[in-house]
């Protein structure tokens, strides 16, 4: 090993080492994944004076339900049912699994995958006809490709503060403009820009990715749910090694422009997303809402879903409360531009 990968490869270990230790401050501690709420005098005035918007009423036809009612001043016949006993697990997970969308979720993640992947499979060979014939940008883009992680704070960021969808479909642009970039005539100067937004914008596909499995679907079934979409998208982008072959025939252009096509295709569903997020629609609380719904039908009792200790229930003041005790938090003020 030469001297200058030694470096380098210290140089790496350090930051992931950087990495690693500012993680442990700024992720919650604990089990679980809801942080606590401040309990300072403002905000426990605030919780006096409204009502628990998180306690989510469900409306029974078979019973009359006071929607202002409290949880503690329920009345002997009402029932009140916790999320996690009012589902069957199997079965909550079979619903979720072919919920729209996840499905959707599934769909934009393996079309971004596919020409994520041929990117790094030929990028090299596709420099060198441009006139990398030393290698510069071929180490530059592996580089570049590293460097993105340091991003992904802001990434994460990016999602609290204007959404999963918003997000998303700024992932897809950069994407695809790596790809628009890479199909052009361009200078090897400019080559470089398109390297670094294709590493930042797969750096931020694949955080949504996972960010969306738990913030859109809860953390009860995150394992197999995020598993299982990474196996789907794996199997999918096999089909990068007949995209490398035509590139290598000479048909690259064509290739990087499909691909860029491809992406912008999808982004729709970005947008379709927002949408979702706006009118606070959750494929979480709605599975929840069903189940609770039918264990009221069959007792003829009212029924109200109290949220469960470890799922996301679209309570974004009480959310961001939290997040307010965060080592990030403490760098990173919400805007008052985004202030509701």
């Amino acid at each position: 090993i030469t001297d200058n990968r030694m470096h380098s490869f210290i140089a790496f270990s350090v930051v992931i080492a950087a990495l690693a230790i500012a993680s442990a401050f700024m992720l919650p501690w604990g089990s679980s994944f809801v942080l606590p709420i401040p309990s300072n005098s403002s905000d426990a005035d605030d919780a006096e004076e409204s009502p628990d918007t998180c306690a989510l009423p469900v409306e029974n036809k078979d019973a009359d339900i006071d929607t202002n009612q409290q949880p503690e001043a329920a009345t002997p016949g009402s029932a009140t049912i916790s999320r996690k006993e009012s589902e069957s697990p199997g079965k909550r997970l079979y619903e979720l699994l072919f919920r729209v969308e996840y499905i959707a979720l599934l769909g934009w993640f393996s079309v971004c995958i596919i020409p994520l992947q041929y990117y790094v499979g030929s990028i090299g060979f596709q420099l060198e006809e441009k006139g990398d014939d030393d290698g510069y940008y071929t180490s530059l883009f592996a580089i570049l490709y590293a460097s993105a992680a340091a991003l992904a704070p802001f990434g994460g960021y990016l999602a609290d503060m204007i959404g999963l969808g918003v997000t998303q479909g700024l992932a897809t642009m950069l994407c695809a403009a790596s790809f628009f970039i890479l199909a052009s005539y361009a200078s090897l100067n400019t080559q470089a820009v398109g390297l670094a937004t294709y590493g930042v914008g797969r750096m931020l596909v694949f955080g949504m990715y996972f960010s969306n499995v738990g913030k859109r679907f809860g953390y009860a079934n995150y394992g197999l749910l995020a598993g299982l979409g990474l196996l789907i998208s794996a199997l999918i982008s096999l089909v990068q090694y007949p995209l490398i072959a035509l590139s290598a025939d000479g048909k690259a252009r064509q290739v990087n422009l499909s691909c860029g096509v491809a992406l912008v295709c999808v982004l729709p569903y970005c947008v379709w997303l927002r949408l979702r997020e706006r009118r606070g629609q959750s494929p979480l609380v709605a599975t929840s809402i069903r189940d609770a719904n039918r264990a009221g039908a069959d007792t003829g009792n009212a029924v109200r879903i109290e949220p469960a200790g470890d799922e996301q229930d679209g309570c974004e003041a009480q959310r961001w409360q939290g997040r307010r005790q965060t080592f990030m938090a403490s760098f990173l003020r919400k805007p008052s531009y985004f202030a509701q």
